[in-house]
């Protein structure tokens, strides 16, 4: 049994964190087209399936700042645990400690948001590294007091090694929380970037599903890029053909539709709202009709 609880627990863990950053992703591409996502129902295994596009680079990243602690960390203190090396020790363990505290500080700075950091980080083009930014400054800053409280185990006291014991463990608690917020910000970032960069292709990937639109009565709506047909009585009750759209969900009771062309300058997209209803006829198409449609 306790050999089960050490397996079953970090896998527990795990899905809890693919689920968060899944669920996370899924709510900002939703929201970039209006749509609530408590409409959709998807299940729990919709958000982890989700999950990959919103951890792999902040995994990445991580796993590789601490495959170079683990090669670095290791001759750097054996080299500050000599003896000749206790005046350096001494000194650097203040300076990192200061400059630890003070990054750490200026993070949380970044976090309460204050007008005199706005125009600073307004400069920084890159969505997904002005939402991640504090995240990283508080882990830096957390890292570098770490390590300087990892120096006091060297000659320090009975009682200052366990001052610098609980001290560690709070910064590691610290670090944790950082980077899991960090995480969290990129995810939902990840999904507003990925939302726009498919509105801007025109829902050109093979994950969007273009429709064909058969009404029994005209739809008015203010989508750009839309052919209307009316197809003649022979055709009826779906006489009415709608051709241009997407599908961007589906629920129980209505259909939520985009169009291929982007609305105005603003590039503010608009989504279409349909009743899944006997009057609505909705046609998928291929990737190869969807395609050939758009070059019409």
């Amino acid at each position: 049994m306790e050999v089960a609880a050490y397996v079953v627990a970090p896998g527990s863990l795990l899905a809890g964190l693919l689920y968060y950053m899944g669920r996370s992703y899924t709510n900002a591409y939703y929201a970039f087209f209006g749509i609530p996502v408590g409409d959709l129902q998807l299940s729990s295994q919709s958000y982890v399936s989700a999950s990959p596009a919103a951890v792999f680079l902040p995994l990445w990243f991580l796993l590789c700042c601490g495959l170079f602690v683990a090669l670095v960390q290791g001759p750097v203190l054996s080299f500050l645990a000599r003896p000749q090396a206790r005046r350096l020790r001494c000194r650097l363990r203040l300076v990192l400690a200061g400059a630890g505290g003070v990054v750490v500080l200026l993070g949380f700075a970044v976090f309460i948001d204050p007008a005199w950091l706005n125009s600073a980080m307004s400069r920084i083009s890159s969505p997904r590294i002005r939402a991640v930014l504090p995240s990283l400054v508080v882990a830096t800053g957390t890292a570098l007091s770490f390590f300087a409280f990892q120096l006091y185990r060297v000659d320090g006291s009975r009682a200052i090694r366990r001052v610098g014991r609980a001290i560690r463990g709070f910064l590691l608690a610290l670090l944790a929380m950082s980077l899991f917020f960090g995480a969290a910000r990129f995810a939902d970032q990840a999904g507003s970037t990925q939302a726009d960069r498919a509105a801007a292709d025109g829902f050109r990937g093979s994950g969007n599903i273009h429709v064909l639109i058969d009404s029994s009565s005209p739809i008015h709506h203010d989508a750009p890029g839309i052919s209307f047909y009316d197809l003649g009585p022979k055709y009826a009750p779906f006489r009415y053909q709608y051709r241009g759209f997407v599908l961007l969900a589906k629920t129980a009771s209505h259909y939520y539709l985009a169009s291929r062309v982007r609305r105005g300058s603003d590039n503010r997209d608009l989504t279409v709202v349909l009743p899944d209803d006997n009057t609505i006829r909705v046609e998928l198409l291929s990737v190869a009709d969807g395609q050939s449609m758009e070059m019409r």
